[in-house]
């Protein structure tokens, strides 16, 4: 697998790229090398394996290390260059992330939940030290809450509610999607297994 050593690219790009290995990084079980690249030499086990994916946007690099294959990098230093610009531009690039995003990780739907049950718990907190404060110790810290502020934490509480109702429907999705993607349970080795027996699938070129 080839791996950049230096990005090449201007101190927006360089920043995005940190930003992009970061988050991927932070929300898959699989992490990718930084500034690594699709040009890899692969094997023909690997290119079988990869060819099951029935996903229509693919990320090569991303599906090839989710494949779990033992992998060594080759570093190397992009030149400057020589002629023309780069066709990926900005929003090209905001895209892929994106895309990686959503193709390697269902993290990203559980988001809206999590905030919610953080929305839900703050307002049931707050509304509870007002009940407790207001009326029935009387304000005695003088707070002095008014109806306005009351309505906007009854409001802030439903708000949550409905951010985890989200969650819960993000939660079916989540099963949703991954039978969609139909990648296989798991994936075996066979230029290393022994005794696989009759478990080696029919027109395996390592059944043979």
């Amino acid at each position: 697998m080839g791996v950049r050593s230096n990005h090449g690219g201007g101190k927006l790009k360089t920043l995005g790229s940190q930003a992009f290995y970061k988050i991927l990084n932070s929300i898959t079980d699989n992490p990718t090398v930084p500034y690594s690249t699709d040009f890899r030499l692969i094997d023909r086990v690997v290119a079988d394996e990869f060819l099951r994916f029935s996903e229509r946007k693919r990320i090569a690099r991303g599906l090839i290390d989710w494949l779990g294959f033992t992998r060594d990098y080759v570093e190397f230093e992009a030149p400057d260059r020589l002629a023309g610009e780069a066709t990926y531009d900005m929003q090209k690039l905001v895209g892929l992330a994106l895309n990686s995003f959503i193709t390697m990780s269902i993290k990203p739907l559980f988001a809206f939940g999590y905030i919610g049950l953080f929305i839900t718990l703050a307002a049931f907190i707050a509304g509870y030290a007002v009940i407790v404060q207001q009326f029935l110790l009387g304000d005695p810290l003088r707070w002095n809450i008014t109806g306005s502020a009351m309505l906007g934490i009854l409001v802030s509480f439903l708000v949550g509610v409905m951010l985890i109702s989200q969650g819960i429907v993000a939660v079916y999705m989540s099963h949703i999607y991954m039978q969609a993607q139909g990648r296989p349970l798991f994936v075996i080795d066979r230029s290393t297994s022994r005794n696989l027996g009759g478990s080696a699938r029919a027109g395996d070129p390592w059944n043979s």
